[in-house]
């Protein structure tokens, strides 16, 4: 269902997710830029998250299984920025590594994945005080 807003939150999240991998260089090393198509593991993990939102968006009818993996791919989204910031702080010092936007894809997504638990939780309220009333 795209008319809720976790579902957008979701798509946005998966968005960000692949343009992060493909598109967006996570740092720079002496003005070369490094993706994070280069390293299978990254790459994964971040094709996980993506994966999980999409799926999450198409599981409308169970918003308990939708928070749960949420959760996962917010711990995946946190586990992905931690392994990036180990990769560039182990860089030797003799080189310039400057951050760039695709560093805080990991962070957008938790916050996008956030926002869509909120809506799901209020979803989740609104049906119960539904079935209250009945």
């Amino acid at each position: 269902m795209l008319q809720r807003i976790q579902s957008v939150y979701m798509l946005l999240s998966a968005l960000a997710m692949s343009a992060g991998m493909y598109f967006l260089p996570v740092y720079l090393v002496n003005e070369t830029s490094v993706y994070l198509k280069e390293d299978g593991l990254l790459l994964m993990m971040s094709g996980l998250c993506a994966g999980i939102s999409i799926a999450n968006v198409f599981n409308f009818k169970n918003r308990r299984l939708q928070v749960v993996l949420n959760r996962i791919a917010i711990i995946l989204s946190f586990v992905l920025f931690g392994l990036l910031m180990w990769d560039w702080i182990g860089q030797p010092e003799d080189v310039v590594v400057t951050g760039k936007l695709g560093m805080a894809m990991p962070l957008i997504n938790v916050i996008l994945i956030v926002l869509a638990n909120r809506g799901i939780q209020k979803d989740e309220l609104l049906v119960r005080s539904a079935d209250r009333l009945r």
